[in-house]
Parts: C-alpha cells; sequence; structure tokens
C-alpha cells in the first residue's frame, strides 16, 4: 500500500504512471498515527508472514528498493531462517 499526502490524492494517476505503481494508494489521513520518524525502516511482520517495509519515494526507487532489502537481508539473515524442528 501507498501512502501519500492529502492534497497529493488528486495527482493519483500521475504517481501511477510515475511510478508504475499497481498497488493501493491511501491519503495518510488515516495512516499517520502508524508513519515511522525515518525510511526506510522495518514496518513489521504480518500474520501470514509477510514483512513490510517502509521506504522514501525517490527518483530510483528500483535501484533503491533492491540495495535496501540486499543489505536487510544480510543483516538479518540468521533472523529469518526457520529453525529446524529436528531434534539431536
Amino acid at each position: 500500500m501507498g501512502i501519500v499526502k492529502e492534497e497529493e490524492l488528486k495527482f493519483l494517476d500521475e504517481i501511477r504512471e510515475t511510478t508504475g505503481a499497481k498497488f493501493p494508494i491511501k491519503s495518510i489521513k488515516k495512516w499517520k498515527k502508524y508513519r515511522p520518524n525515518y525510511a526506510p525502516t522495518l514496518y513489521g511482520v504480518g500474520s501470514d508472514g509477510k514483512i513490510y517495509f517502509v521506504i522514501a519515494c525517490t527518483a530510483l526507487e528500483e535501484n533503491y528498493w533492491r540495495a535496501y532489502v540486499d543489505e536487510f537481508m544480510r543483516k538479518a539473515e540468521y533472523l529469518l531462517l526457520k529453525p529446524s524442528l529436528k531434534s539431536n
């Protein structure tokens, strides 16, 4: 889901065309209390195991996102590995 300022909602078509966003875009009005103080940041993990991030919108989103996730995976790999259920 994407979050934009209230006044930017009138530019949704332009935002989608520029970013290629194929996900819902909502106003920050409802979501403001959940906004982190900085980005990028790990937002949380859903009950289905999906990991949610907040990233800043930049001119190079694809490269920025790829580099951020690569670094996250490098640092958090041991946390994401499922522990073996076999007992030795």
